[in-house]
């Protein structure tokens, strides 16, 4: 994730979740509230959480579009007391991975795929291969790898942005499939605070198959 250029301001849809039945006392869990906005938000949206605390059970996940606001950081806070992470952004995936056979050095802008039909020009793909040493634990597969943008797709060729960051092996099997990013994420004016009473894994923010955020 990362924004090219200059972050906007949003400002065409604000929602309040105090419309929306969030308390922000510190002490009622606002999560259902909170993303019941965001799951409402249609395009350009500014979901904004009131001066106050505004607890939160478990995770908040973004919608394309939407910017989590608060009223600045020393007057908003985001108290998550979950154990399974706090915000999230993710796009998604069909993991329909098909072979990567020609193109596979580093700085080449077009590859050669076995099946092109799953592909679609102007949508985002994740390019991978097997890893180099073997994981000792299962999120350690495929470690290898990047995201990239579908420019152009003639026969088998497919052109992609930006180029290949380093060059694939093909011993490795690198492989391509669709991605859908989630798009114009972000957080900003308030304080995020992690408390929770029992061990869990999950990170505070995390984007994944996230783009422009």
């Amino acid at each position: 994730a990362g924004y090219p250029g200059e972050i906007p301001t949003v400002t065409d849809t604000i929602v309040d979740v105090t419309t929306v039945g969030a308390r922000c006392d510190g002490s009622t869990d606002d999560r259902a509230a909170i993303q019941a906005a965001i799951d409402g938000a249609s395009g350009s949206t500014a979901v904004v959480l009131p001066t106050g605390t505004c607890r939160i059970g478990g995770r908040l996940v973004f919608a394309s579009g939407v910017v989590l606001r608060g009223q600045g950081s020393e007057s908003t806070t985001l108290l998550c007391a979950s154990s399974d992470g706090c915000l999230l952004a993710r796009g998604t995936t069909t993991e329909d991975y098909v072979s990567i056979t020609d193109g596979l050095d580093q700085g080449t802008t077009t590859i050669t795929v076995a099946d092109p039909s799953g592909l679609t020009v102007g949508s985002g793909a994740a390019i991978r291969q097997e890893e180099y040493v073997p994981a000792e634990q299962e999120w350690g597969e495929y470690n290898v790898g990047q995201m990239v943008r579908i420019e152009a797709i003639t026969a088998n060729d497919v052109t992609i942005s930006p180029p290949l960051h380093i060059t694939l092996s093909a011993s490795h099997s690198p492989e391509i499939c669709p991605v859908r990013f989630v798009e114009q994420v972000g957080v900003e004016d308030l304080t995020l605070r992690r408390e929770h009473s029992s061990g869990g894994y999950g990170a505070n923010i995390a984007f994944r198959r996230a783009r422009d955020s």
